[in-house]
């Protein structure tokens, strides 16, 4: 379910028998030598009152780790210091955090195994013919998971010839929050022979009678809104509208 605005706000279809991905259960603590690892060019750098200073220092990311698995690490620069006025030392502490990986190559969708995105109808089960399901006007849905946050998605229509279509009813969103597995997790537009023409879905016209396929489009983390490559694309078969 989506705001009229465009922004993603609920999910639907949770009792779908769709697989979704959960964080693994692994709790056991890892090996020390996989942690991060700071070091810093002057360990015992000083910088007198009311001065400025650079600190410079390197994280390493921490070894051994299968990228695949997504780590994300942290932890806290600890710097002992004296405030004017005070006669004792302190310890301010700033965090820090990273991303074993490329994080702007994580694929924002799950793999093609948990059997989404998919077509299914009202309760959740699988639509095999999109065309019969359409031209018997059934409620036919998209529904789909989102591994990661993303700043546009979108899900449009494409024609046999590969041009745009239009965006089905909620189908162009900003700053799209990721799937809670443990809270209704599927995304879900509908399709019901209607399309929007613009950005704002305001311009709404009814798809012509032909052949189409649904596309859905995520932006990549970091990821360009004006180039192409920097989408993460999937599309559906084609079917029949009329």
């Amino acid at each position: 379910m989506f705001n009229r605005n465009g922004t993603l706000v609920d999910a639907a279809y949770g009792t779908s028998g769709k697989t979704i991905p959960t964080w693994p259960a692994n709790t056991k603590p890892v090996a020390g030598n996989t942690l991060p690892k700071v070091t810093s060019l002057d360990s015992n750098q000083y910088i007198g009152p009311g001065l400025t200073g650079l600190v410079t220092v390197f994280i390493t990311a921490p070894s051994g780790l299968n990228e695949a698995d997504r780590w994300f690490y942290g932890g806290y620069l600890d710097f002992t210091m004296r405030w004017d006025g005070e006669s004792t030392q302190s310890s301010y502490v700033v965090p820090y955090g990273g991303y074993n990986g490329d994080y702007s190559k994580i694929n924002m969708m799950p793999p093609a195994s948990t059997g989404l995105p998919a077509f299914v109808d009202d309760d959740g089960n699988d639509v095999e013919d999109v065309s019969a399901a359409l031209a018997a006007k059934n409620k036919t849905h998209l529904v789909f998971f989102m591994n990661m946050p993303t700043r546009l998605l979108t899900v449009d229509l494409v024609d046999a010839a590969g041009k745009f279509a239009g965006y089905l009813p909620y189908g162009y969103n900003t700053n799209v929050v990721r799937t809670l597995p443990t809270y209704a997790p599927y995304f879900s537009v509908m399709l019901n022979g209607t399309v929007y023409m613009d950005k704002d879905l305001t311009k709404e016209a009814t798809v012509a009678p032909g052949k189409y396929h649904a596309r859905l489009s995520t932006l990549r983390t970091f990821g360009n809104p004006k180039k192409s490559s920097d989408f993460e694309v999937w599309n559906s078969q084609q079917f029949t509208v009329g």
